[in-house]
């Protein structure tokens, strides 16, 4: 079930531990940057998973002004936790960054049945940092 979008010439390809969410791995980020993943995983394991996709789709106007991308990525989302369970773990395994301005982080995602990959790219705008592109992929052997 792997999962990709391409909206404004991007592909989007759609992407967890005891430990708190915003792991020693995923530090480089303010504070605000982190809680908009922690709140994110938070609500998903809550089984709240289009209130998770609405706390991050309001962080971005990139988002909020894309036609169709909330139906799209909640269709996934929720067939994703219906075939692999509930998630009942997060942990936060690499981060990278471009200059000063784009970070990349990747979080595993423990279900009952299955491990998914998130990837939360984010881009420091004028009023702040926002998440300019996110995703999940259910396919391990394309990530070594």
């Amino acid at each position: 079930m792997s999962v990709r979008f391409l909206s404004s010439g991007a592909a989007l390809l759609l992407a967890l531990s005891p430990m708190p969410a915003h792991a020693a791995a995923c530090s480089s980020l303010p504070a605000e940057a982190g809680a908009q993943v922690d709140g994110f995983f938070a609500k998903l394991k809550a089984d709240r998973a289009e209130a998770a996709l609405d706390g991050i789709l309001q962080t971005s106007p990139l988002w909020n002004n894309r036609a169709g991308a909330k139906e799209q990525l909640l269709a996934q989302m929720q067939a994703a936790l219906k075939v692999y369970g509930a998630v009942t773990g997060v942990e936060c395994v690499s981060e990278d960054s471009q200059g000063t301005m784009i970070v990349r982080q990747y979080w595993l995602a423990q279900h009952k049945d299955m491990v998914t990959r998130w990837e939360f790219d984010f881009m420091r705008a004028a009023n702040g940092w926002q998440i300019g592109y996110f995703g999940f992929s259910d396919q391990l052997p394309t990530w070594f």
